[in-house]
């Protein structure tokens, strides 16, 4: 057997048991840690599966558009422009519309569900400026004592520039609130600046420097981290909180390690897109502590319709008030790269994940562990 179909068969094995009941398995998967939230790269994981030419054959292949959604449950929280998604779902918000020709997008009563006069416009519980949900309703969607919920980003940029133009700027918070709003219960940040208001107030005081801004190893995202050293003060989110999306992620390979692409030797490393289309999501997000709280909710028979998970997304130009650069081209503020929405057609969804963490065998494990080691053997595979 060739060396890539032995590494898909080993991926394939590992999620076989959760075919039927949850999208993925990231069980065994490398992610990198921003704030509360685990990014795990799908095309980092095809690639070392499948080598540079995967497919839906390929075991972290996750469909991104609606009409692609095959048998596999799936909530959009954002619709690129021009679409238009209706969850079906009572108490659970219709998909945003992404903006449409702007640089950035942000959740407000302009875009809110039912502002086109198509959607449905509210349930109990549901507010502005965020995307809502009750948590009864995902459970029924998504049947939480089997599976986790898992965001699924799709980044859809322009590929030109070098691949510049793929990188946008995200940020994310989830909160979960009593239906009023008025009683908040927990805070999650998908964030690329952990730290805290007293480490960031320029006082002199315990200041830590700003993260820098890129994919792995540039930005501020930690690999393996651990989400219970961040804990959101629930402050808007400042420049350097956004997070890159889409780009290259570079590795070396004499060392499989992760390398900046802009300042790696020629020759010496492979550099794996995330701007896949609309039709494939290149990243998966978790938040574990999202998932322990709403396990220790049913553990205790809570009733979970009296619980809404909000989200805020914004992603595109970040610095305040939405600004562009005086030179009028599509860098935001503070940023001599274009990390702008500058296609329009992202696309957001919650589907699942498999919720049983199984250790797999060490061949295996020697593979997949970091999502990286298995660089080695996608490369023979592709030279044999």
């Amino acid at each position: 057997m060739k060396a890539k179909n032995l590494v898909v068969a080993m991926l394939a094995a590992l999620g076989a048991s959760s075919a039927s009941a949850a999208l993925v398995n990231l069980n065994g998967l490398g992610y990198v840690t921003y704030g509360d939230g685990n990014s795990y790269s799908l095309a980092v994981a095809n690639y070392f599966a499948c080598g540079s030419e995967y497919g839906p054959g390929c075991p972290y292949n996750v469909k991104g558009s609606p009409g692609a959604s095959e048998t596999d449950p799936r909530i959009y929280i954002v619709q690129g422009a021009g679409g238009h998604v209706d969850n079906e779902n009572a108490n659970i918000d219709d998909a945003f519309d992404a903006a449409n020709n702007e640089l950035f997008f942000t959740m407000t009563s302009a875009n809110e569900p039912g502002s086109d006069g198509n959607k449905n416009a509210t349930f109990t519980g549901d507010k502005t400026n965020t995307w809502d949900a009750t948590l009864g309703a995902l459970d029924q969607s998504f049947d939480f004592s089997k599976n986790l919920m898992t965001f699924f980003f799709v980044n859809n940029e322009p590929n030109s520039n070098d691949g510049l133009t793929q990188n946008l700027a995200v940020w994310a918070r989830v909160t979960l609130t009593n239906l009023a709003g008025t009683t908040v219960y927990k805070t999650f940040d998908v964030t690329n600046d952990p730290r805290t208001s007293e480490q960031r107030d320029g006082d002199g005081i315990g200041d830590l420097p700003a993260p820098g801004y890129g994919p792995p190893p540039v930005g501020g995202g930690v690999p393996y981290g651990d989400v219970t050293l961040y804990t959101s003060e629930s402050n808007a989110p400042e420049i350097t909180d956004f997070a890159m999306s889409g780009g290259q992620v570079c590795v070396d390979e004499n060392t499989s390690t992760l390398v900046d692409c802009t300042t790696a030797s020629a020759g010496s490393f492979d550099a794996i897109n995330h701007n896949l289309g609309e039709n494939q999501a290149p990243y998966a997000i978790t938040i574990p502590e999202l998932d322990d709280y709403i396990g220790g909710l049913m553990a205790a028979n809570a009733n979970l319709d009296d619980y809404v998970m909000r989200v805020d997304l914004r992603y595109g130009c970040v610095s305040p008030p939405f600004t562009i650069d005086t030179q009028g081209n599509d860098s935001c503020v503070g940023y001599g790269t274009a990390v702008s929405q500058d296609n329009n057609f992202e696309q957001v969804f919650i589907s699942t994940r498999l919720a049983t963490q199984r250790v797999p065998e060490p061949g295996t494990l020697a593979l997949l562990g970091s999502g990286l080691l298995g660089f080695a053997a996608a490369r023979r595979s592709r030279k044999s």
